[in-house]
């Protein structure tokens, strides 16, 4: 979801941009949908599990020296990369790593306790605990941070919270499920706890993924690997039912209010399930050294989340009673 608003912005900034990917059609949340590629970029096919593949492919001559990596999910994926720099020098490597670096997130993915009421800057992180965090999705995104802190690749790390776009993940899709009356998804795997605070939190919308990125390769990296946060909104965050009633407005206007059914929370805001409160687990991100060394200016919520609520609502199951509705608003 953040490759295609990413390589708009970068080409509409000048930049020639070629999509790496392993060719899958196959997106995540709102049914696997994913969001049009933009034309007039090159494509590479390329699985970088395969790694000899890989290197030929960053190592070629045709291949760009800045490089924004969305899926190097462990080190082996960043030890890869500095090996093609060691071949071919790379001008600028741009990794998106996670909030989830930061204390919380690596043990139960979850920063809520740890920040309650206390906005997450970038010196948080401890790429010294490297390599006693636990495994999984922030632990090993925090060793690959601790990789590049440690090699000669001009790198520059970026960290988002969940990200909120066109085929976002399950997370906005139960949301928008709940507050226009759908059933409820079926989650396969088990329930996480709640959030422990219940807090204000931010989300980073795509667009502004992609305005951070093309501030960042707009400019040669910081010695060592330099690391902003980005985030959307203003900086004090919202809470769950804010977030939620903003959806609400979102779906009873413009052309998502022809299409969705009546849009309203539950009586007593946002229910406790926790599938359905995952967003109080990210905490409040500063954004301000983005804004003061780059220039960032994040989006405030209700100017881009009625684009992302009418782009999954054609995708998502009709809600009960919708074929009577609109046979009724035809007589």
């Amino acid at each position: 979801m953040m490759g295609a608003p990413t390589a708009r912005t970068l080409m509409a900034a000048g930049h020639e941009v070629v999509i790496m990917s392993r060719g899958s059609s196959e997106g995540i949340g709102a049914c696997g949908q994913r969001p049009d590629q933009p034309t007039g970029c090159r494509l590479l096919t390329c699985d970088r599990t395969d790694r000899t593949s890989f290197l030929e492919a960053l190592t070629s001559p045709t291949t760009p020296t800045t490089i924004v990596d969305f899926a190097a999910m462990e080190p082996a994926h960043v030890e890869a990369v500095i090996d093609a720099h060691a071949s071919k020098p790379i001008r600028h490597y741009i990794f998106i790593s996670t909030n989830m670096v930061y204390p919380g997130g690596p043990d139960s993915m979850d920063l809520s306790d740890t920040y309650q009421g206390t906005a997450v800057s970038e010196s948080e992180a401890r790429c010294d605990t490297a390599d006693t965090t636990p495994a999984g999705y922030g632990g090993n995104k925090l060793r690959c941070e601790a990789l590049l802190a440690a090699s000669t690749l001009p790198s520059t790390i970026i960290r988002p919270p969940a990200v909120v776009g066109s085929g976002c993940d399950s997370r906005h899709e139960r949301l928008q499920r709940l507050v226009t009356g759908r059933p409820p998804m079926v989650v396969a795997r088990p329930s996480r706890p709640p959030a422990a605070s219940g807090g204000r939190f931010r989300v980073a919308w795509s667009g502004d993924v992609a305005a951070l990125i093309a501030l960042v390769a707009a400019r040669l990296p910081a010695t060592g690997a330099e690391a902003f946060n980005v985030a959307s909104g203003n900086g004090e965050g919202v809470t769950l039912d804010e977030y939620a009633a903003l959806m609400v407005k979102a779906v009873g206007t413009g052309s998502v209010a022809t299409r969705a059914p009546a849009a309203a929370l539950p009586p007593g805001g946002v229910p406790s399930d926790p599938q359905l409160r995952n967003y109080e687990k990210q905490a409040v991100l500063s954004t301000h050294k983005a804004e003061q060394e780059l220039g960032f200016r994040p989006t405030p919520v209700e100017e881009w989340l009625g684009e992302v609520v009418a782009w999954h609502e054609p995708l998502l199951p009709s809600p009960p009673n919708a074929g009577s509705a609109a046979a009724l608003s035809e007589l």
